[in-house]
């Protein structure tokens, strides 16, 4: 990414967006590692090339789902690796929205995890709560379907326009 705008395009970028995949990030070291550098080569990119604005994203869910079987399996103590996996998530959505709280940042897994009534789809697990993907936005748990990508294309509109605004949706600059 960082050679790519580095390369011939230097000054020539309006917009950059720099999306992870759920693959990425899987368990909880992984997140904190890669929030870190994940941040600093967006800011390092902000400082070299001032005209062009930088749009970090959230990395994307997973559908973890529920019901009678699963509770009963977390109860005999087995491990939820979907769960697992979203709390990573989680972790790292969680220090990019704090670290970037001033910009405008496109918050995908809050996309993939508010239901069409506005309500959000979460669990809690092992005493931390976490976000989930919409069981109706995907057919396969992991990546997004027709209605899913309608909703998530929706707030990734709406995040590009703030951007070039110079300000975050429904709010003024934090941070």
């Amino acid at each position: 990414f960082r050679r790519l705008l580095d390369g011939g395009t230097l000054g020539r970028v309006d917009l950059a967006v720099l999306k992870y995949c759920y693959v990425d990030v899987q368990d909880a070291a992984e997140a904190s590692a890669l929030v870190g550098a994940y941040c600093e080569t967006l800011e390092d990119l902000a400082r070299r090339q001032p005209t062009t604005v930088v749009v970090p994203v959230t990395v994307p869910l997973t559908h973890a789902e529920g019901g009678l079987g699963v509770v009963a399996r977390e109860l005999l103590g087995r491990p939820n690796p979907s769960k697992l996996k979203n709390l990573a998530r989680q972790a790292f959505n969680d220090a990019l929205r704090q670290r970037w709280s001033a910009t405008p940042i496109f918050d995908l897994a809050a996309a993939e995890s508010t239901r069409p009534d506005g309500t959000s789809d979460a669990f809690t697990y092992q005493g931390r709560r976490g976000q989930n993907l919409v069981a109706a936005y995907t057919d396969d748990g992991r990546h997004l379907n027709a209605a899913g990508r309608r909703t998530v294309a929706a707030a990734f509109v709406q995040t590009l326009a703030a951007a070039v605004r110079g300000a975050a949706p429904g709010a003024g600059r934090g941070g």
